[in-house]
């Protein structure tokens, strides 16, 4: 099954519910048919359930009005659903175009890591900002210089153009830097960080969380 395929019946369901202040199960179901996804009433219960439990999207049921509700969630929980709905159509996409030899449709140009460089330390990343551990990062230069390796304390991540970009405080010479994890040759963790507490973080983190696009505004 295509990564879009298997994505469409969760974001058809959840955008319905979206779009209307309550929906019984015929409606969704039929919302779910006009998508292309055919679904069995087994197949609909686990949808609901997969939604709840892996994804957290909170989606109730009131008896008394036969209705399923889409309930307030924190924060950007949503929107990083509809994310998530949004790369696992265009990896569909992809998909299709890599099995019809996309390389030989010049209509079509993909950069081959376009949006991808570095996705390859977000979960160790994300695990050490979470434990605040202390990592040591080997960083590529530029051309013909040698690598560097650095000691950094990672506070936050944030998607940028395409490009995944970490926050992190430099202990050794007590100042923030911004890190592109593309340029991430190798990464060890080192030692817990619990002790160490950067100054002014929460406006650090709030500066980061600014994108070039909205500095110019």
């Amino acid at each position: 099954m295509s990564p879009r395929d298997y994505i469409l019946p969760y974001y058809t369901l959840v955008h319905h519910l979206q779009q209307t202040v309550g929906a019984n199960r015929e409606e969704l179901m039929n919302a779910l048919q006009q998508a292309g996804c055919d679904l069995s009433l087994r197949t609909f219960q686990r949808l609901l359930e997969s939604l709840r439990s892996e994804l957290g999207i909170r989606i109730s049921y009131d008896a008394s009005t036969n209705q399923y509700h889409l309930e307030e969630m924190p924060e950007g929980q949503l929107g990083n659903f509809f994310r998530y709905c949004k790369y696992m159509q265009e990896a569909g996409f992809i998909l299709d175009l890599l099995k019809t030899r996309a390389g030989d449709d010049k209509s079509v140009y993909i950069p081959p890591v376009h949006g991808t460089a570095g996705a390859e330390w977000l979960s160790q990343l994300t695990e050490a900002i979470n434990e605040k551990k202390i990592l040591r990062l080997t960083l590529s230069q530029n051309k013909g210089e040698d690598n560097k390796t650095y000691s950094i304390l990672p506070v936050a991540l944030k998607q940028e153009d395409e490009a995944w970009v970490l926050l992190a405080w430099q202990p050794k010479k007590e100042k923030w830097r911004q890190i592109k994890a593309e340029r991430i040759v190798d990464l060890q963790a080192k030692a817990p960080g619990t002790d160490i507490d950067p100054p002014q973080q929460k406006e650090a983190v709030r500066q980061f969380k600014i994108t070039e696009k909205q500095s110019k505004k």
